[in-house]
């Protein structure tokens, strides 16, 4: 019998924010495997970043605790860097310069082993104090207005990214520029209307849209395959549907829209989270 977690954790929102972290592990470990510019033995300690990232994540989705979310939302943070990190240029060749660089990411794993030591059940407690269990009121019986901000911070990095993206890619055609631009735009909108007015969908809608966003990230770095016009049609009108299916997200998340994939929950008189 699993001994239960503190009064102030809830395991799926660990769980939830475990999952929202593995993509990027999974990423990092591709773009150390693709980046030829980077020298062998940073691979490997990217690899074995990647690995101990794993661990972290792992032993909190094994054993949530107080610190949970604040580690993994720092533990995602910090991936995002590292992918930055890693693809850009190598201004110092110099044997300092690549000593430097090797150091860091060394650093980098020993803060790893130690978030891990941490999230072992009896380690080390980590930085956060555990928040005090306050009665909040809840505005649908079945949704957390925290659960869905912490959610939507989770999906706002990949929306600029996708901006980012689009804007560097060379091989698109700017028609193809402005709609990854309009569906960021679009998703930024619907991250920021559950926010304002959180339902029992959020969470749902929100992780689908931070999946959707990565496959458009992979979309667009994709060579084109077939440049005839119908294949270049093709690839326009896809990118419309993308933008119609956020338009009816927005609509859903909206208060009073027609509720999204999930049943919504029972009216109740909605009392405000507290302030």
């Amino acid at each position: 019998p699993q001994a239960a977690p503190a009064s102030n954790v809830n395991p799926t929102v660990v769980q939830n924010f475990a999952a929202a972290v593995e993509p990027h592990i999974q990423e990092l470990i591709t773009q150390a495997q693709t980046t030829y510019s980077i020298p062998p033995d940073e691979k490997t300690l990217y690899q074995q970043i990647a690995n101990k990232a794993r661990e972290v994540v792992n032993a909190h989705k094994t054993s949530p605790n107080g610190d949970s979310v604040q580690v993994l939302s720092k533990l995602q943070n910090a991936l995002m860097e590292y992918k930055r990190e890693l693809t850009q240029p190598i201004m110092d060749r110099s044997p300092a310069g690549m000593q430097g660089r090797t150091d860091k990411l060394r650093q980098k794993l020993s803060g790893l082993e130690a978030d891990l030591v941490a999230a072992k059940p009896g380690g080390p407690a980590g930085a956060g104090s555990p928040p005090a269990p306050s009665p909040q009121a809840a505005p649908a019986s079945n949704v957390n207005p925290t659960v869905v901000q912490n959610f939507a911070a989770a999906v706002e990095p990949h929306i600029q990214e996708l901006i980012t993206q689009a804007q560097t890619t060379y091989s698109i055609p700017p028609d193809e520029k402005t709609l990854y631009q309009q569906i960021a735009n679009k998703a930024r909108e619907v991250v920021n209307a559950h926010k304002t007015s959180p339902n029992g969908d959020s969470v749902q809608v929100l992780s689908k849209l931070q999946n959707a966003l990565m496959e458009y990230k992979r979309e667009l770095t994709q060579p084109i395959m077939d440049r005839s016009p119908a294949g270049m049609q093709g690839r326009t009108d896809k990118l419309r549907q993308k933008l119609s299916g956020l338009e009816a997200d927005l609509v859903a998340a909206k208060p009073g829209g027609p509720a999204g994939a999930g049943s919504p929950p029972a009216p109740s008189p909605q009392a405000a989270p507290a302030s």
